[in-house]
């Protein structure tokens, strides 16, 4: 599944580690959910759309 989460990360200018810290995730959990590996559960896309400063449907668009 293709995701933004890379996108946005970037334009806040923060770490995979700090933003997985602020998620409360382990690096490679974090990691696996930015390369498409996992999808996250609702709970944890809306904390990071949260983080972001986004929308869950910004992060992880439909029309991929």
């Amino acid at each position: 599944m293709m995701n933004n989460l890379k996108i946005f990360r970037d334009k806040k200018g923060i770490t995979q580690k700090v933003l997985a810290e602020k998620a409360d995730l382990s690096i490679r959990s974090y990691q696996r959910y930015e390369t498409g590996e996992r999808t996250p559960n609702t709970f944890l896309a809306q904390k990071l759309a949260l983080l972001l400063e986004t929308t869950v449907s910004e992060l992880f668009p439909l029309n991929d």
